[in-house]
């Protein structure tokens, strides 16, 4: 076991660059920085779980990611922990200092802190997949009315956004969207429409496909991407994949819908929320992450299920998000084609991992590639872009970060620009 909590890990610059299709943007992958799948954090937890996972270790934070620019810090939050939530894994946001040095081009990740998710009362958030745990009394709002429901003990953190001093969880098993402050209290739990909740929670998969649910997410594919416009007014959320109404799933449960929701959520404001139709490639598809690229424009991070040489599709595409365009009206939606009169999202090649002049597909490729978050602004005006993957908590699998530059064309270069 490493215990490697501030030991920094380092990756030289990669000379690597590749034109991608969104308006001529270009891509240089600066460098590759790994985290052993053995390290340990610095929660203080001991001991460890029924399969000798230690309860400290570090891992699964790749799931989501976010960057500070006041401390320099990438924070990244865990998800349920190892072997699907089988186990009461302490939910965890972990703190990395980031460096980019320019001078002898490497890069640099060292962890700072480990912060545990409570509720307000202190109760410890777990990610165990059992669906009876215990519940915390929390408030659910936006300001503008309060209730106080029971919010499950049970979270599974998949993205994480900073605003000012609080942060943004989306969790996959509600689906839902949470507000932590920095130090990891639960705040409140924002009301989401509907059409995304399980209303039959179960601790397997099978017992939450149909018949007992014939709406909601599927199982393990609620939220997990999440972003925030530039003035923090908003938040946009999207499931990994259909909801099981919109023709997610087969008569044998299996998965042939390409239709997904991108969900917006006013966050300050009676404003109603909007949905936008987004189009999978393909139905073994799944989306992992979301990142807002100005005002009216959203990342989206589209994988497929393979790992190393098998890996087949993983990019980022860009999509304009229009008021015109909006679906919230439509209950239900085709596993294929679209409904009459309705528009989907435009999608861009933004960016191919696969790319051959990034050198990153084969063995090496990790299979959940999953977190995606703007870094510091370069000297030369170019954007960085991380991109991180989920280790699962497998002591054997390394967490990999890629360090990208961006370059924008002139027209619409906005350094200094994060998803805030």
């Amino acid at each position: 076991m490493k215990i490697l909590a501030y030991w920094p890990w380092i990756a030289a610059a990669l000379a690597t660059t590749a034109s991608c299709n969104a308006q001529s943007v270009t891509a240089e992958l600066l460098a590759t920085v790994t985290i052993p799948g053995d390290s340990l954090d610095v929660s203080g937890l001991l001991g460890a779980d029924t399969a000798g996972t230690p309860h400290a270790l570090l891992g699964s934070f790749g799931s989501g990611i976010d960057f500070d620019p006041v401390t320099a810090e990438v924070v990244a939050v865990c998800d349920r922990g190892p072997r699907d939530g089988d186990n009461d894994f302490a939910c965890r946001v972990q703190r990395f200092a980031f460096r980019w040095d320019e001078a002898s081009r490497t890069a640099s990740l060292t962890l700072a802190s480990t912060r545990l998710l409570t509720s307000s009362g202190g109760g410890q958030f777990i990610g165990s997949s059992k669906a009876w745990m215990p519940a915390f009394r929390a408030v659910v709002g936006n300001g503008l009315g309060e209730s106080r429901p029971r919010i499950p003990a049970r979270l599974d953190p998949e993205a994480i956004r900073l605003s000012g001093d609080t942060m943004w969880i989306a969790d996959e098993y509600a689906p839902a969207l949470d507000l932590f402050t920095r130090k990891g209290r639960h705040i409140r739990r924002e009301p989401l429409p509907a059409r995304y909740v399980c209303s039959h929670a179960s601790g397997t998969a099978e017992g939450e496909l149909p018949p007992a649910n014939t709406t909601g997410r599927q199982p393990n594919r609620g939220f997990e991407s999440l972003t925030l416009s530039p003035d923090g007014s908003r938040a946009y959320l999207m499931t990994q994949s259909p909801l099981i109404q919109d023709g997610g799933l087969d008569a044998d449960n299996k998965r042939i819908g390409i239709n997904m929701r991108l969900l917006q959520v006013p966050l300050n404001s009676a404003s109603p929320t909007r949905e936008y139709l987004y189009l999978l490639d393909r139905p073994s598809h799944g989306v992992n992450e979301l990142l807002a690229d100005g005002e009216s424009h959203i990342l989206v991070l589209e994988r497929d299920g393979g790992k190393g040489a098998s890996a087949a599709f993983r990019a980022v595409y860009r999509v304009e998000l229009r008021s015109d365009l909006d679906i919230a009206h439509l209950n239900r939606l085709p596993s294929l084609g679209l409904p009459p009169g309705v528009a989907p999202l435009k999608k861009e090649m933004y960016l191919d991992l696969l790319d051959p002049a990034f050198g990153l597909a084969g063995g090496a490729m990790p299979e959940k590639i999953e977190g995606l978050c703007w870094g510091p602004v370069l000297s030369d005006g170019r954007r960085t872009l991380l991109v991180s993957s989920d280790n699962d908590l497998m002591q054997d699998a390394p967490t990999t970060f890629w360090v990208f530059a961006i370059g924008h064309p002139a027209a619409r270069a906005t350094p200094g620009t994060t998803d805030r």
